[in-house]
């Protein structure tokens, strides 16, 4: 009975999780664009992978951006410029590989 409730909790939509970020990290497409911005200095790398069980196909392209930032601010950074991202067909698991930074943004 148990697994029943399971099957159909797979079965509708409402399940499947969304992929969001509640951090004040700001995302940067190019390293030009972050250090017109402000002054930033370089505080790690960020290697990450992630688990997209119960996301929805369309929601994978959201959890790269908010696993970014989710592993930027637990580095203790600000900013971060995504690199590149890893998903393939049939995995479970996405990477996202960034560069986290403390920035001091211009008023």
């Amino acid at each position: 009975m148990k697994y029943a409730y399971l099957l159909l909790c797979f079965g509708l939509s409402g399940c499947a999780l969304q992929a969001v970020s509640s951090s004040n990290v700001r995302e940067f497409f190019s390293l030009d664009a972050m250090n017109q911005a402000g002054s930033c200095k370089k505080i790690g790398d960020i290697n990450h992978r992630y688990s997209i069980f119960m996301l929805s196909p369309g929601d994978r392209q959201a959890a790269v951006h908010a696993q970014l930032k989710n592993m930027t601010e637990s580095m203790g950074g600000n900013a971060a410029v995504l690199v590149t991202y890893e998903t393939k067909f049939g995995d479970l698991n996405d990477t996202v590989q960034g560069i986290a930074y403390q920035c001091v943004f211009n008023k």
